[in-house]
């Protein structure tokens, strides 16, 4: 189950080169004799049904995306390899390795045996790789073979840019995000219609409904307990959404024009968030696994109708709520036994930050010292990034059997794509077996726009896509149910990231105040008393602050100021 995630995130596509009808042989027969002249030799290049310009000899790329299996990443990136060999004359072979990614780049910058792309690497490796010079300057290659690139990042590429005013790296997954729902107060649809359907929009009144709930289904049907909450992140989710509900950004609070930054552990609100989540666990209404849960064994517990709502990620409770339900269940599976979401926000705040667009994302890639034709690579970066290119990224080549296919210049979904309740076997498995994403490098992972998609669809990113009615409302009813309470307002969180170097003392000042974090946390919220939770969480506050968080607040503050001046250059 967890393979089929529905993921976060969001875009802004860049109008491509226009996809024609592979299924018209005319249409195909014209593109495949346009030609174009290669500036550098005064070759003659053709250009293919899908807008690239396919080399003479075939463009081989080699790069490192992470963790995983190679024998299984082989296996199911046969079908693109296959395609793009054969239409393009492009070869890539995608590396991955069984250890974490962070380790095995340090082995690779240790040994000097790294190849000529990398990608799916934070922020703080990627400036470890262009610090030792192994990350090759890409601003003329950019501006010479990329406008794609220009024209999508915009202005943001400006905060890409090193000291010395070169970009050396370039996004991935990145853009505005697609999702309705981001942080969630989450709770079970049919029991809460149950209880009359009692509107929630501030933290005490979710209490108050989940409690309700809780006391109308104290056991399942097996006679286990059932809990409120539960987590299956050791607790970080339940500040994270808490944090979003207080309008906090990026976990700190944001004076803009004063350009102050405070982390919430520094204020009145970081308190009564730790009281918030404390008052459910000395109330008995959180699970007792809450730290030590793995997903699996939360999803158990949610499967197993023992969970009855979700401070947290959104898409949790859907994966392990109406999905596995409708999947476990079939034709008995009633529509309304599901998860709703729903926006919440702490009194007198205005917006909430639930839904965060970051327009540069987490993730980056880069063209190494060992690439031998950089030139070509910018190329296909180009490509990836054009409409047509992001489309079969994401979903894999158009084929009448894919997901989608294109028709009358039209980039159209299957209508068997288009059945949510069968979506896992319509949709997901079936752009794997044409191996989409196998050969991601650094397309948007967000809200993609293109005036040749489906109209019948919408929020479409590299992952997902969400089938619409003629007015505009998601076609699946029971989604209408979850997302009926949810504001789906996103804010751009993108002037508010830091890249934090490896030799800045600040780095080792954050890594040990995110690790002390969780354990403090956990210590506040298990208090067994309002008392015992006041003092434990001043001893955390003071305990942080002279592990350096004064100067992670005085860093963030920088960073943004220093964004913002980027930005406007």
């Amino acid at each position: 189950m967890k393979k089929y995630l529905i993921i976060i995130l969001a875009l802004v596509m860049l109008l491509g080169m226009i996809g024609c009808n592979n299924n018209s042989d005319e249409t195909v027969k014209e593109e495949e004799s346009t030609v174009t002249e290669d500036a550098d030799n005064g070759q003659s290049l053709q250009v293919n049904e899908y807008g690239w310009e396919v080399p003479e000899k075939p463009l081989k790329i080699t790069f490192y995306a992470g963790y995983d299996d190679q024998a299984e990443v082989d296996k199911i990136a046969e079908p693109m390899a296959k395609f793009y060999k054969e239409k393009f004359n492009v070869e890539i072979e995608k590396i991955v390795y069984s250890i974490d990614m962070n380790e095995k780049l340090n082995l690779m910058l240790a040994s000097g045996d790294y190849p000529e792309v990398i990608t799916n690497m934070d922020d703080e490796m990627a400036e470890k790789f262009i610090r030792q010079g192994k990350a090759i300057d890409l601003t003329s290659l950019i501006e010479e073979y990329a406008p794609n690139i220009k024209e999508k990042l915009g202005k943001y590429m400006n905060l890409l840019k090193a000291d010395d005013g070169k970009i050396y790296k370039l996004p991935r997954g990145w853009g505005e995000n697609p999702n309705v729902a981001g942080w969630d107060f989450g709770v079970r649809y049919d029991w809460w219609k149950e209880i009359g359907s009692p509107a929630y929009k501030t933290p005490e009144e979710y209490y108050q409904v989940v409690k309700q709930i809780m006391d109308k289904h104290p056991t399942n049907a097996n006679g286990e307990k059932v809990y409120a909450l539960s987590d299956n992140s050791q607790g970080a989710a339940l500040y994270g959404a808490m944090l979003s509900a207080y309008g906090f950004k990026n976990g700190y609070k944001v004076d803009e024009s004063a350009e102050q930054f405070t982390h919430w552990m520094n204020t009145p609100e970081g308190y009564d968030i730790a009281k918030y989540i404390n008052r459910f666990y000395r109330e008995g209404m959180l699970d007792p696994d809450f730290l030590s849960n793995k997903f699996e064994d939360w999803q158990a517990k949610v499967m197993n109708e023992r969970i009855v709502g979700n401070i947290g990620t959104w898409w949790h409770l859907w994966v392990a709520g109406q999905e596995a339900w409708s999947q476990q269940e079939q034709e008995k599976y009633n529509i309304e036994k599901r998860y709703m979401n729903a926006t919440v926000k702490a009194p007198n705040v205005e917006n909430a930050t639930d839904v965060a667009s970051d327009f540069l994302g987490n993730y980056r890639v880069i063209i190494t010292d060992k690439a031998k034709d950089p030139e070509s690579i910018m190329k296909w970066f180009n490509w990836e990034l054009s409409g047509i290119g992001t489309m079969i990224t994401g979903y894999g080549q158009p084929d009448p059997n894919n997901v989608w296919d294109i028709k009358d210049g039209k980039w159209m979904f299957n209508d068997s794509a288009l059945d949510y309740a069968k979506k896992n076997e319509n949709y997901h498995a079936v752009k794997e077996k044409f191996g989409a994403q196998s050969f991601w490098m650094v397309a948007p992972a967000g809200w993609f726009k293109d005036e040749h998609l489906d109209t019948r669809v919408t929020r479409v990113s590299v992952y997902d896509m969400w089938p619409v009615t003629s007015d505009g409302k998601f076609l699946d009813e029971g989604v209408n149910m979850s997302w009926a309470n949810v504001e789906g307002k996103s804010w751009d969180s993108t002037l508010y990231r830091v890249t934090f170097k490896a030799d800045d003392p600040i780095t080792n000042i954050n890594q040990t105040i995110k690790d002390s974090l969780l354990s403090e946390w956990a210590k506040m919220i298990t208090s067994k008393s309002e008392a015992e939770l006041e003092e434990n969480f001043n001893n955390s506050r003071d305990k942080l602050n002279k592990l350096g968080l004064h100067d992670l607040e005085e860093f963030y503050a920088a960073s943004y100021k220093a964004n913002v001046e980027k930005l406007n250059q």
